[in-house]
């Protein structure tokens, strides 16, 4: 449990898209805690549901998809894996879709 409080206390620090160096670290301290909560019980709901990742980059995010993918698997009637996977393919897409809309404006 220590563990996961660590982590959950480093999730809520982070500030979603800030790219400072330490808001960076903040996320990855995040993700190491919660990965090795997971390391430990690899079922355990609270870490898989706070591990989503929309703490990072493109890579995280799509690594979040598996983590949802994985709470889907132990939890088949809970809609919420379902929602956090519509967001984080709206994180991917949607900085892309702005891009192109800028530059379109132009």
């Amino acid at each position: 449990m220590p563990k996961l409080y660590l982590a959950t206390a480093y999730a809520q620090l982070y500030v979603p898209g800030g790219e400072s160096e330490d808001n960076v670290k903040i996320a990855k301290q995040a993700l190491e805690g919660f990965d090795d909560v997971l390391t430990m019980d690899p079922q355990n709901t609270t870490a898989i549901r706070q591990r989503r990742a929309n703490l990072l980059p493109d890579e995280e995010l799509r690594q979040g998809k598996e983590y949802q993918r994985r709470r889907l698997a132990s939890e088949p009637n809970n809609p919420e894996p379902y929602y956090w996977i519509g967001v984080i393919n709206w994180a991917i897409c949607y900085p892309r879709q702005a891009q192109v809309r800028k530059e379109s404006e132009s």
